[in-house]
């Protein structure tokens, strides 16, 4: 299990991880207030449903909820990586 911590944009399809800081600086706080309410927020874990570099678009599911975010936001997540599924 790693202890490095990325951020979102970087993780491959099929990743878990644990969400540990939004830079507020970098994220408006109404998306900061709606990534809270659809679940996502530090202490949340997460699977990478989806990324489709192309649409610049990732689809996350944490707490039962899939959450479609872009990947131009999710360069301002930190998350830590639990697993990596290579299957």
């Amino acid at each position: 299990m790693s202890k490095e911590f990325f951020v979102l944009s970087e993780l491959p399809k099929d990743a878990r991880g644990e969400i540990i800081e939004m830079k507020r600086e970098s994220i408006s706080d109404s998306f900061i207030t709606e990534l809270l309410e659809l679940g996502l927020f530090p202490g949340a874990n997460f699977k990478v449903l989806d990324k489709i570099e192309s649409l610049g678009k990732m689809i996350v599911l944490t707490n039962g909820t899939k959450i479609g975010l872009r990947l131009l936001d999710c360069r301002f997540i930190s998350v830590k990586v639990l697993e990596v599924d290579h299957s």
